[in-house]
Order: structure tokens, then C-alpha cells, then sequence
């Protein structure tokens, strides 16, 4: 850009820095070379609309140029209280519309605007996303913490007082936000970073037993029997897939048709629809197979559901037209009616993923690396948040086969001669874990 940049300003010590109009969300940034790393860029916001119609080969309005260059300044400053470039300008809306064209995932989308809303609730004075000091986040966090809130909006209603993980899970989803921030140049430094968290008693993941799925099968086939009382074939494949594949709803809500084939028997989910942007190939059982190539839409491999709905879930509101988020709403809505239903045998999406990951250790013989490769999810991800260890491990048996090895001779007078104590008390008919 520099000098043949259309627009130039001098700051200070007679340094010119050329700058030019960008356009997002309906919105002008300004783009100038970075004030202390050659060679980059910065953009930063400026809160100007651009004009219904505007062409970029004219000029912006007057007011941008007084923002970029203010944005420039602030940019080019030094010492105490400087800030960082591209961060000054944005509000709340702007930064929230900025992060929302960086996030593509609709989990992700939720979590941070609810995030905000509550942020910009508890901290009203503050214009923005750069004006949140440390100081700000754990005042935010300690009235957060302590302060009542009620579910419906009567007067009346019931106070209560949040729980320890959700004013956790709230405070770590705004540093998660705040380095997504950062990375965008909208604030300087992650404020939430030292905030302190309340302790949160570690709970082990633990799985429905196989009786409650089998539950939750036989609730599904009364609840959408269907015209010929066979159950709903598209939601029982869905479930069954996930099942096998052990992936999140949201991934497999997005699985285009021309990602499965029938002949290999496989089904591929892309980078950009796994929350870990990793590709993967999912072998599926030929009874699956056969029922996927029968149910698979012409975009979409689960969007029968738009039509099946009308029989299934029919309603004023039913979507006409099928969406991935159509669908995983669906799902999401049709679990959490079951977990009603069937309170002592709940079961939640999640928990098919939670199923998928134990029974593959258990099959790979104890073996999490190799279990979470086939996943995929990283060892220490599945072992703290889906492997249900008491079920994959069988903690008192391992204990009791292991236990004459662990002790070896000091606690026999005369020990038998040539004979391997715990081969001794191994059952052979048993695998090692």
C-alpha cells in the first residue's frame, strides 16, 4: 500500500502512512502498514455505514476519513495507555458482527453471543469489547457469581443463585471469546485470563447403561410408529449412525450426499464440518449402508426429514424447507423429550459420542491412544470428558489379577517354586483389560 496508497497521513516524527477503505458487514474499516512489524498490515474499525449503493471506486463518506485517521493515530502512539492497533474504535454490535463472520459454526455462534449479552448486561458503562480491563472482569465475575437471577421474567419469580460450573463454564467461554478478540485485533489482551474460577468438584464421565439405549430405541419406535408401524427409518438410521461413528450431532447433521459411498461403504465428513478440522472416513456396517442408500436426499444426506416431519412432527411450525440446523434442533428436541419421558434411562446425544469412545478402548484392549486415533479426539480430551474409565476399565478386576504380581514374594513364608503368581490367579478366560 504505502505510497501508492490513495490516501496519506503523517503522524508523529514525520512518519506518512498511506491508508485505504475496506468494507465489512455493511460497515468501513481502514487498512494502513502496521506501526512495528514490516512487512503487515492492520485493519480497524471505524463505526462508519457505507452508503446504500456506494461503488468502491468512489470515495468514502467525509467522516470516514476523519475515524481512519483517529484509528491511524491511536495506531501510531506510544507509551503508557497506547492502544494496540485496529482495537480503539469497535462497539459492542461492531465486534459481535466482526466475530460472527469468523465463526462458522452455529454451536460456537451461540455460546459467544450469549456470552456478550450477559457481558454487556453486567457491564453497562463500558462501549465496547477494548474497554474490559482485568479489573472490569473480575468485578464482572464476582457480581456474576453472587448475584440472584430468576428463570422467567415476572418480578415475582423465584431467585436463585447460579452454580458453581455454570458461572465456571461462563467465564471460561468469555476467555475463549477474548482470545478470538485478539486474534482480530479488537482488544489488546485476554482480560479474562486471571480471572479467578470457582473450584468445580471433578465429575467422572459416566455412560447410560445399554439398557437405557435399548430403552430409548423402543420409546422411539412408539413414539413415531409410522403408517406402517415400523418406527421413523431416518431418525433410527441417524441415531444408529452416530452411534458407529461416535462423531458430534452438529457433524453429522451436515453430511452431504456425495460424501457417502455406497460401493466403499464409507462415509466421509470434510475438515470444514468437524469441529477439529480434521477429515475423516467413517467405515459403516452393511446394514447401514444399505438403509443410507435408500433414505439419502439429493443435497443432503438426512433432508427426507423435511418431508418425513409432516408425519413424524407435524405442526404450524414444522420447517418446509431441511437445513442442517433444522435437523439438529430436531434431534436435540426429540432427546430431550425422551429424557423426560424416561427420566431413570435419560440419554443425551452426546452420550452415543461418550458410548463410541469407551466401547473402542475397551475393543483396542485398553488402548485410549489407538482408541482416540479411530475417533478421532485427542487422549487427554476423551479420558476428561467421554471415557467412561469404569466401564472400560474394570477397575476391582484389574486390582484383583494384579495383585499377587504387585506384592510378589513378601507376603508368602514359602513361595511355590516355579510358578508365576499372577499367571496363577489370571482367569484365561478373560482379556487383559
Amino acid at each position: 500500500m504505502g505510497r501508492h496508497a490513495r490516501n496519506v497521513i503523517t503522524v508523529s516524527d514525520g512518519v506518512q502512512v498511506g491508508y485505504s477503505p475496506k468494507t465489512r458487514g455493511g460497515l468501513f474499516r481502514v487498512q494502513f502498514r502496521h506501526p512495528t512489524e514490516p512487512g503487515k498490515y492492520v485493519e480497524a474499525a471505524t463505526g462508519v455505514a457505507v452508503p446504500k449503493g456506494w461503488n468502491p471506486k468512489k470515495s468514502p463518506p467525509p467522516e470516514w476519513f476523519d475515524e481512519a485517521q483517529k484509528a491511524i493515530k491511536a495506531a501510531y502512539t506510544t507509551g503508557p495507555g497506547a492502544s494496540a492497533p485496529g482495537q480503539s474504535r469497535a462497539t459492542w454490535e461492531e465486534a459481535e458482527q466482526y466475530l460472527m463472520e469468523d465463526v462458522h459454526r452455529d454451536g460456537s455462534e451461540r455460546t459467544y453471543r450469549s456470552a456478550l449479552a450477559l457481558l454487556k448486561a453486567g457491564l453497562s458503562g463500558l462501549k465496547g469489547p477494548a474497554e474490559v480491563t482485568p479489573a472490569h472482569a473480575a468485578r464482572f465475575a464476582k457480581k456474576y457469581a453472587t448475584e440472584g437471577y430468576r428463570r422467567s421474567k415476572s418480578d415475582t419469580g423465584v431467585t436463585r443463585t447460579r452454580s458453581a460450573q455454570t458461572v465456571r463454564t461462563t467465564l471460561n467461554n468469555l476467555s475463549v471469546l477474548w482470545s478470538r478478540l485478539k486474534k482480530l485485533r479488537l482488544v489488546s489482551e485476554n482480560a479474562w485470563a486471571e480471572v479467578d474460577r470457582p473450584r468445580v468438584p471433578k465429575k467422572l464421565p459416566r455412560l447410560p447403561s445399554e439398557d437405557s439405549f435399548g430403552k430409548m430405541f423402543q420409546w422411539v419406535e412408539r413414539r413415531f410408529p409410522g403408517p406402517d408401524g415400523t418406527g421413523w427409518e431416518l431418525l433410527k438410521t441417524f441415531i444408529q449412525v452416530k452411534m458407529v461413528a461416535g462423531c458430534r450431532l452438529n457433524d453429522l447433521c451436515q453430511a452431504e450426499t456425495h460424501q457417502f459411498d455406497p460401493k466403499a461403504g464409507t462415509l466421509l465428513l470434510t475438515a470444514d464440518q468437524d469441529k477439529t478440522h480434521q477429515e475423516r472416513l467413517i467405515t459403516l456396517p452393511p446394514v447401514l449402508v444399505s438403509s443410507l442408500d435408500r433414505l439419502k436426499g439429493n443435497r443432503y444426506l438426512w433432508e427426507r426429514y423435511a418431508s418425513d416431519s409432516a408425519v413424524h412432527r407435524p405442526g404450524g411450525r414444522r420447517a418446509k424447507e431441511f437445513t442442517p440446523s433444522v435437523f439438529y434442533n430436531a434431534v436435540k428436541s426429540i432427546f430431550r423429550e425422551y429424557g423426560r419421558k424416561m427420566p431413570g434411562d435419560k440419554v443425551k446425544t452426546h452420550d452415543l459420542r461418550k458410548r463410541a469412545i469407551t466401547l473402542t478402548v475397551m475393543a483396542m484392549n485398553g488402548d485410549l491412544e489407538a482408541a482416540a486415533q479411530a475417533i478421532p479426539v485427542t487422549a487427554d480430551t476423551a479420558r476428561r470428558h467421554y471415557l467412561d474409565t469404569q466401564r472400560a476399565y474394570n477397575a476391582a478386576d484389574i486390582q484383583r489379577r494384579t495383585a499377587p504380581a504387585l506384592l510378589g514374594n513378601w507376603g508368602q513364608e514359602s513361595p511355590k517354586e516355579n510358578v508365576d503368581p499372577e499367571k496363577e490367579n489370571m482367569d484365561p478366560e478373560k482379556p487383559t483389560f
